[in-house]
């Protein structure tokens, strides 16, 4: 993203700015500057989920993720998008992906932590976000 935003020349140059940003505190300083002028307080702390489900692998083999679009969708039936613009969301709300593309699983390990309140479609988040990797 430096690359491509001319912040850096090369990859490399790219991930060692980053570094550097991580590094001395200055990308912090702005991520907060960032929250604060969209109404966010991290001070307040994040609102926590009643409830959580952890969705295991099927199987043995290597997490593929093949539609991420479903993750999307699955959000959105536990509260963390929108359909419409109008649409609510659920601060609480959210899909943790708790491998990498590519890792190794074993049948039973969970892949994927859903977190979410009463009343969302449980049943149509798990389905996408099921079908969402091989």
């Amino acid at each position: 993203m430096l690359v491509l935003g001319q912040k850096a020349k090369t990859p490399a140059d790219g991930k060692k700015l980053a570094a550097d940003l991580l590094g001395t505190g200055a990308a912090k300083k702005k991520f907060l500057e960032m929250c604060q002028h969209q109404g966010g307080a991290l001070s307040r702390g994040l609102p926590k989920a009643a409830h959580s489900r952890d969705i295991l692998a099927e199987q043995d083999g290597f997490l593929q993720f093949t539609d991420v679009e479903k993750v999307g969708t699955a959000c959105i039936f536990l509260g963390a998008g929108r359909r419409y613009q109008s649409d609510q969301l659920d601060l609480a709300a959210g899909v943790e992906v708790l491998w990498a593309n590519g890792a190794q699983v074993k049948k039973g390990d969970p892949i994927f932590k859903l977190h979410y309140n009463s009343g969302c479609p449980l049943d149509d988040a798990i389905r996408e976000i099921k079908n969402s990797v091989t």
